[in-house]
């Protein structure tokens, strides 16, 4: 079979019937989405394969959309795991072998939870295992339509795995990206990039009256903030360790940075702006500066940032883990220890002493 320019992957996770009590189920709008994707569907220089997890009866199955209408190529009669890192690796080494292309974007749908895709039956997709997955597979880009997952530790996490990244640092709107914008604006030759800027571009103006955002990042540089990273958590680790008073003004400026909605996380632009304006410390005044320019848009990292809504307009693009500005149920959250940033920074341990601080 001749390659195409371009095959689009989903993985839907649809089924959330064993934790409706947390999270809102997702099968109307997994419906709604796919028949966003049929209105344009498949063309001569695209493939769209979607493989979607349905409650019981239906189960789940793999579909290939065309125009108007859609192919059923696989069906389990059970639901599946998508929790599973087996059933991602299944999943985009058929569609890879069923639809080959020159360029493959990977679309994660659905739940996530800190740090880990698909909260699946009390099973998710870590950060550590998409890395794992994806050192297998050769992916262009890798989106998330799902909420919070643009995080430098998520960034680091794949930064062998994948060239571009799509996700946003808050809430996703549960009728996500607007995929019918999307397949209309991806057209022959179009390269990873350009179809990054397409995807952040139409999902922004899709949503002229909701607080929202979407950036496109560039992994391949993602191991360069990690000196900018280190700098900024050594300098704040000796001055919460140093002074009482400074502890205190730094445990106010995370707070001023959280993101919206009461996450456990800060904006990483707006904590610098904060470290820099105010008087603290000079070493953590230059480290935010440098930080702060690393993560500037089209910079290198943060190729372009879309966003929103007056809650928005202060974001930059890229959050970092911070318990101590999320809800009052935020704890420590294990599986931070296992990323790659967190071993190889001392930033888990500036969070960890405002976290157990105050």
């Amino acid at each position: 079979m001749a390659k195409k320019e371009w095959t689009v992957m989903v993985y839907m996770a649809a089924d959330n019937s064993d934790n409706e009590y947390m999270l809102a189920d997702l099968s109307i709008d997994a419906s709604s989405d796919l028949y966003e994707m049929m209105t344009v569907g498949s063309q001569p220089h695209a493939d769209v394969v979607v493989q979607v997890d349905w409650k019981k009866p239906k189960g789940a199955e793999r579909i290939h959309i065309l125009p108007n209408g859609w192919e059923q190529l696989q069906h389990a009669p059970e639901p599946i795991n998508v929790g599973a890192p087996a059933q991602l690796e299944d999943f985009v080494g058929w569609a890879q072998k069923r639809f080959p292309a020159k360029h493959y974007f990977l679309i994660l749908w659905g739940h996530s939870f800190r740090y880990a895709f698909g909260f699946d039956g009390g099973d998710a997709l870590s950060f550590k295992e998409l890395s794992d997955v994806l050192d297998k597979h050769n992916v262009d880009i890798l989106g998330f339509d799902s909420c919070g997952m643009s995080a430098i530790e998520s960034a680091y996490q794949l930064r062998r795995s994948v060239d571009l990244m799509l996700a946003s640092e808050i809430g996703m709107p549960l009728q996500g990206w607007p995929y019918d914008r999307i397949l209309q604006a991806l057209t022959r030759g179009m390269s990873p990039q350009e179809l990054g800027q397409a995807v952040v571009r139409e999902f922004v103006t899709s949503y002229p009256d909701k607080t929202i955002a979407l950036t496109l990042l560039n992994l391949k540089v993602a191991g360069s903030l990690l000196s900018p990273m280190q700098a900024l958590a050594s300098s704040l680790d000796d001055a919460v360790q140093g002074d009482d008073g400074q502890r205190e003004e730094i445990f106010g400026l995370f707070r001023d940075a959280a993101v919206p909605k009461g996450e456990p996380m800060v904006d990483l632009r707006a904590l610098c702006r904060n470290l820099t304006v105010l008087d603290v410390d000079a070493r953590v005044r230059e480290a935010a500066d440098a930080l702060n320019a690393a993560l500037a848009e089209g910079k290198g990292f943060v190729v372009v940032h879309g966003r929103r809504g007056a809650a928005a307009e202060g974001l930059g693009g890229v959050s970092a883990y911070a318990p101590h500005v999320g809800m009052s149920r935020d704890d420590w959250l294990d599986t931070y220890d296992d990323l790659d940033l967190s071993r190889n920074t001392t930033w888990r341990a500036v969070i960890r002493s405002l976290a157990l601080g105050f």
